[in-house]
């Protein structure tokens, strides 16, 4: 797995998180306080950082040694790992919240993925997830029209092995185990919002799901 190691080392710089997607998340989440949270994909620790001005632990894991340095300046906890390739260095049960934010899209397993978090989530604890829809309206055009190719950022991300459809989704996560409590979808810019959450398969950009554990 060095290669991909090495992709994310030198690819973390354009991974960034845009002010909607990082809106949608904490708006999911709630007001809380003192709670335990694991942020896999931490990245450099901005949204972990966040979530610790409410009172609450934050751990963050990634796969990019160079994120993680960033991170451990700022979080509780970060160190590098692969968590479709786990066990991660917790215990079972040791979080309140897990969050997975725009990873399982680069996951060769996902299945492995979601089964570990699940581990480490506490009885009645939830995954905030969120990954591109690939076939969002605009996606579906061009390929109609038989366009299709790889690019460096986006949707089409070489680092994006993996594409999801709702459906897709909430197979992945309920075959996991996981109940689907709410979601909260971030609408193409182009589609009001009232009309997207009609036809979030249609008309979403990105899927934002709260997932409990059973």
């Amino acid at each position: 797995m060095s290669e991909f190691k090495d992709y994310y080392d030198q690819a973390h710089i354009v991974y960034g998180m845009s002010k909607m997607r990082k809106d949608k998340i904490v708006r999911t989440l709630g007001v809380v306080s003192g709670l335990r949270i694991l942020d896999i994909g931490c990245g450099v620790g901005s949204l972990g950082a966040l979530l610790k001005t409410g009172g609450n632990y934050v751990a963050g894991i990634d796969m990019s040694k160079v994120s993680v340095e960033s991170a451990k300046k700022v979080l509780d906890f970060a160190d590098v790992g692969d968590v479709q390739n786990g066990p991660l260095p917790f215990k079972d049960g040791s979080f309140d919240v897990v969050i997975l934010t725009e990873v399982i899209e680069h996951l060769l397993f996902p299945e492995r993925a979601l089964r570990e978090i699940y581990r480490l989530l506490k009885p009645g604890g939830f995954m905030i997830l969120t990954t591109p829809n690939f076939l969002v309206w605009t996606n579906r055009i061009k390929m109609m029209f038989g366009k299709f190719a790889y690019t460096e950022t986006g949707f089409f991300d070489r680092g994006h092995v993996h594409f999801y459809t709702l459906q897709m989704l909430v197979k992945d996560l309920t075959g996991a185990g996981f109940v689907i409590a709410e979601t909260n979808h971030i609408m193409h810019p182009k589609i009001p919002d009232f009309i997207g959450s009609m036809w979030p398969s249609l008309f979403a950009f990105q899927f934002v799901v709260k997932a409990l554990k059973k």
